[in-house]
């Protein structure tokens, strides 16, 4: 599974998840992301142009996912410590 800006065609994450499995990542910059999901066996990884690229070797098959998740930094209280007021 590739997370992938929707603006700017860059991988943001890569990670390989068994059929099984759950999955959380961290840490993503606020945008709008699609998901290119790889089934198959026989994963192979390298480096193009500054892009992560994975193939499949065996019965492979490629989804790309429309439904862009958006992920965006959830607006807290500021903090107020004394006479000083934070911002989180």
């Amino acid at each position: 599974m590739k997370l992938m800006n929707k603006y700017t065609e860059t991988c943001i994450g890569i990670s390989y998840i068994c059929s099984s499995e759950s999955f959380y990542m961290r840490n993503i910059p606020e945008s709008i992301y699609y998901l290119k999901i790889i089934f198959g066996k026989d994963l192979r990884k390298h480096t193009q142009e500054g892009q992560c690229i994975v193939k499949s070797v065996l019965n492979a098959l490629y989804e790309k996912r429309n439904d862009e998740p958006g992920f965006y930094k959830i607006k807290e209280q500021n903090t107020i410590d004394g006479n000083d007021e934070y911002s989180n």
